[in-house]
């Protein structure tokens, strides 16, 4: 299962030096305005027990910068987490999907 977070062009560096050193797969596409100028990332990631902890860090750290950050799944864009909300919201994410 997939999980997508979506951050702003100009702080991909920011998630670059939290992604270091990480074994994660992540896939990144950048979307483009009109005029042809990235603006937004989307950063790709497979959800699972083992990445929870490494996705969880990336939001946590986001908010703490009050940087743009916003997680999609299933459509749904999730957006205001707390850093005391975001590990409750992934694991409920990762196990309501594997109950369906």
């Amino acid at each position: 299962m997939f999980i997508v977070i979506e951050i702003l062009s100009q702080d991909e560096k920011f998630f670059d030096t939290l992604y270091k050193n990480q074994n994660s797969d992540v896939k990144i596409t950048r979307s483009k305005k009109f005029d042809g100028e990235s603006n937004l990332i989307d950063i790709l990631i497979n959800l699972s027990y083992f990445t929870i902890p490494f996705v969880a860090k990336v939001i946590i750290e986001f908010i703490k910068s009050r940087k743009h950050i916003k997680v999609k799944h299933k459509g749904i864009e999730i957006t205001g987490l707390s850093e005391k909300t975001t590990l409750k919201v992934l694991k409920n994410i990762l196990s309501g999907s594997k109950n369906e």
